[in-house]
């Protein structure tokens, strides 16, 4: 199944660049404009200027925010801003986050995984991607010959041998780098160099199927990146070091691993939405409750949320002016027989599925081709901000889900499908900027 190894990974200099905290940043595709500049100005050396460097009306063919990176890229490796490891490793990575009123725990590691088409069932995604962000990330690949961040990858393991490995190592040798970032997330990085050690890792994950948590663009641009170098080699072969990807591994069966609900927010295209008519509708399918809030602690609905029955899908919403609703799906109304997309049960029944197909498209009739362009429709995890944009008149509606239970996704994977779109937030997400792999390192 899947192929795994250590690598030789490249970190920070610590003699030059004695504090993480400065050049770290968050995955790039959850980074705002204003947060990379902020990221621009914290350090000449942070990552931000590899993983999304700025793009100005001047760019050419020959002086844009690839070859940029790749410039500065190759300029801190002459000058010992980043330094590869002697020995190749798999890096040991602890999180610790603040989670319903406790702090939580998640171990994972980092490795190389040999790149599979999706096809042979190895390595699985969970979401569709688009062609920009490929052609962004492929583009990248190309001029930096380096994967700079790692992709988020899940496997299952209930007896937790891994973490159990992962945890007794980080109990007995100090990390190479630890750091606490703005949110209290607490990050421990460790590199496990010994042979034995190694073996066992590798022989442990040999059976494993892989699913891509985050980063599913990457690997996609990271499959065409390999196609692309397998034809100019004049000896192609699978070891090519491009024809393996930087994944950090988490454990399904880790209680540390934390999925957030995406709430929706939506703006009618009329202008307006008929909230009599709308009613109406929706009792076809949902019984609906009004419910009265403490105006200082909306978040009280999440937990209404949290203990509905779980064989029945429900939604909080929130109309404006302090006008709160409960929804859920009537015990009457069958999924698999009203949705009628060719798909399994398992992703019939799925909250997020329920909620695009019976309530945005049967009852507000909200055209998929609507849906797919996101002119109406936003996302957040922060349900104050979902709250936030209806009062301020952005949206008209704001609507709050339950998060999509971990094995929900493993079976819709290991079935053959995809999630429907913005169905997961995986939490914590990782730093950027803790390790890098390129390929010309091995």
């Amino acid at each position: 199944m899947a192929i795994i190894r250590p690598f030789r990974g490249i970190q920070y200099n610590q003699e030059k660049v004695p504090a993480p905290n400065p050049v770290v940043t968050p995955p790039y595709d959850v980074i705002t404009p204003e947060e990379q500049e902020g990221y621009y100005q914290k350090d000449e050396y942070n990552i931000i200027r590899l993983i999304l460097g700025k793009i100005y009306p001047t760019d050419t063919a020959s002086d844009n925010r690839y070859t940029r990176a790749a410039r500065d890229f190759e300029d801190w490796l002459q000058k010992v801003i980043l330094a590869p490891d002697l020995l190749p490793s798999f890096y040991a990575y602890k999180q610790t986050y603040p989670w319903k009123g406790k702090r939580e725990t998640r171990w994972g590691f980092i490795g190389l995984t040999r790149l599979e088409d999706f096809g042979k069932g190895i390595i699985l995604p969970h979401e569709n991607t688009l062609a920009s962000p490929k052609l962004d990330r492929l583009n990248l690949l190309r001029a930096c010959k380096a994967n700079l961040c790692p992709i988020f990858g899940l496997y299952s393991d209930p007896g937790k041998k891994i973490n159990a490995l992962l945890e007794e190592y980080g109990a007995r040798e100090n990390p190479v780098i630890q750091l606490i970032n703005h949110n209290e997330i607490g990050h421990s990085l460790w590199a496990i160099s010994e042979p034995e050690l190694i073996n066992i890792i590798s022989n442990e994950m040999a059976e494993k199927q892989l699913i891509i948590a985050d980063g599913h663009h990457r690997y996609e641009s990271a499959l065409e990146y390999h196609r692309e170098t397998q034809l100019i080699r004049t000896s192609p072969g699978k070891d090519d070091p491009s024809g393996y990807i930087m994944m950090y591994f988490s454990n399904l069966d880790d209680q540390g691993l934390a999925v957030l609900p995406i709430h929706r927010a939506l703006r009618s295209p009329n202008g307006w939405f008929d909230w009599a008519g709308f009613e109406e509708r929706a009792r076809q399918y949902f019984s609906i409750q009004p419910i009265e809030l403490n105006e200082k602690n909306p978040d009280e609905i999440l937990s209404l949320l949290e203990g509905l029955d779980k064989g029945r899908a429900g939604f909080g919403m929130y109309i404006g002016k302090g006008k709160y609703y409960l929804l859920q799906l009537k015990d009457t109304i069958d999924p698999e027989k009203v949705i009628k997309e060719p798909l399994p049960a398992v992703w019939k029944t799925l909250d997020v599925t329920i909620f695009q197909t019976i309530l945005l498209e049967m009852t507000l009739q909200m055209s998929i081709k609507t849906l797919k362009e996101q002119e109406y429709i936003g996302f957040t995890h922060n349900m104050q901000e979902a709250i936030a944009l209806v009062d301020q008149g952005v949206y008209h509606w704001a609507f709050f889900l339950n998060p999509t239970r971990l094995q929900d996704i493993k079976n819709v994977c290991l079935a053959g499908h995809k999630m429907p779109q913005k169905s997961t937030f995986f939490y914590p997400k990782l730093l950027t900027g803790l390790v890098l792999y390129r390929f010309s390192q091995g």
